[in-house]
């Protein structure tokens, strides 16, 4: 008897042990995942604090625009440097910026002489990219030029004409502009990163070649497994925005820790806990293979035919609102199964945060979803529920490298007030349905928009 009671907690013990390993590798992943979408969170924002401040810095060469139309493009030096200091105060970022009729430098501010003279035309940083901005009418930026050093900043050229039609016969000069790229990283979280213990690089993308070339970076070290985030500059160009941790996402001792405390946690756990365990999760399997759906965990067909017949028994009011995911079939045949597996999850699980904790989520088909509404409420509570809904589905989703833009088509029917019994609610509930979806693409064949994401 004693062996045989031995021999079970033995084997526990074992596999306890075994999982430890397991769970110890699985909180390692966790871990560095979490650092790492923390990380991947702060170069989105970073991105955007960088796209704006660029975008902000460049508004300077806007509001010469306008001053130059302004003076019937007449500039003399008392005019220039009274609108450069009124007008440069809230610009930290910019180093300096220029007039230059024609492509030549006239008067720059602050006054620098060994600017003044020089074409922008013979830069062989710039030549190229400014017979062509002059020709179109698009903005110039640079990454070295006569004005800026690489690697210490950037150099926009604006070009200016004496009508609204851009070509070269109507050019009149050019606006030119030179950001500090020091100052404009300290001017955002990146001069942060070094004190929250990351490193960080910024690359440029060659449009033509792909390849990268490095603008910037806080230290010398090559960054391990980083995370990325684009810079989309107002003239086109990509920066790639490159966060990685000092060292690594995760040193040798905490990994060390990890094993350490899973090996314990498991084997108490184990010698106390073991038939408890089983039962616990014998019972929960059960009752996920009877009324849970095994892909989102929601409620299923039989749950929600139990739940129906209930309320029916009750005489109790409620409400059901039919949800069809639109495009699915689309999803699966452009991205694969897993892909659809992993977007159905996604909306269950938004669909299940859009409603009152009293009400109820089930999945009925591939990607069909109803929620029980329990008590009696007027159509606006529906449609509000409905509207949220939406909103929740249409939140940007990506997974893996994909990019997809979800929604819903959805209708609802009460009981009593639209129906005596289940049968009639659910087909009235299902037409509100499918008419709210004909109506969903009609709207988009007339906008002439797609059906799925990017």
């Amino acid at each position: 008897m004693k062996k045989k009671t031995v021999l079970p907690i033995l084997i526990v013990l074992i596999i306890a042990l075994i999982a430890s390993t397991l769970i110890a590798v699985a909180a390692v992943d966790f871990t560095i995942d979490g650092r790492r979408d923390r990380a991947q969170y702060l170069a989105s924002s970073i991105s955007a604090e960088l796209q704006h401040n660029i975008a902000s810095d460049l508004y300077l060469s806007r509001i010469w625009q306008i001053e130059i139309q302004n003076l019937g493009r007449v500039i003399d030096e008392s005019n220039f440097e009274m609108i450069s200091e009124s007008v440069s105060e809230d610009y930290e970022d910019v180093e300096f910026v220029a007039i230059a009729p024609s492509g030549v430098i006239t008067f720059c501010y602050p006054h620098n002489e060994s600017y003044v003279g020089e074409s922008v035309f013979n830069d062989e940083a710039l030549a190229e990219a400014a017979k062509i901005s002059r020709a179109n009418g698009q903005d110039v930026i640079a990454l070295s030029s006569i004005f800026a050093l690489e690697g210490e900043g950037i150099t926009v050229l604006y070009p200016i004409y004496k009508s609204e039609v851009a070509s070269e016969s109507n050019f009149w000069g050019f606006i030119v502009t030179v950001i500090t790229l020091p100052d404009l990283y300290l001017n955002t979280s990146l001069g942060n990163l070094s004190e929250q213990g990351y490193e960080f690089q910024i690359d440029q993308l060659d449009s033509t070649t792909s390849n990268l070339h490095n603008i910037y970076h806080s230290s010398y070290s090559t960054l391990i497994n980083p995370v990325e985030s684009e810079i989309i500059l107002p003239d086109g160009q990509t920066w790639i925005l490159k966060i990685a941790a000092k060292g690594s996402w995760l040193e040798p001792e905490e990994f060390l820790f990890f094993i350490l405390l899973a090996i314990l946690i498991s084997f108490l756990a184990s010698m106390s806990a073991w038939g408890f365990m089983q039962m616990r999760r014998n019972n929960k399997q059960l009752e996920v293979m009877s009324y849970r759906d095994a892909l989102t965990n929601l409620y299923n067909p039989r749950s929600y035919n139990e739940h129906l017949d209930e309320l029916n028994k009750k005489k109790l009011p409620y409400g059901i609102i039919y949800i069809d995911l639109n495009d699915f079939k689309q999803v699966n045949d452009t991205y694969g199964h897993d892909t659809g597996d992993q977007l159905l999850n996604i909306i269950a699980k938004r669909l299940q945060n859009s409603i009152r904790e009293k009400d109820r989520a089930f999945r009925i088909g591939g990607d069909e979803f109803t929620i029980v509404i329990h008590g009696a409420h007027d159509k606006n509570f529906y449609n509000n529920v409905i509207s949220r809904m939406r909103d929740n589905v249409s939140r940007p989703i990506t997974i893996g490298t994909t990019h997809i833009d979800a929604s819903i088509s959805a209708g609802f029917a009460r009981y009593p007030e639209d129906g005596k019994n289940t049968e009639e609610i659910i087909q009235k509930a299902d037409e509100a349905m499918y008419y709210n979806k004909r109506l969903i693409k009609a709207r988009r064949f007339a906008e002439g928009k797609g059906t799925l994401g990017r």
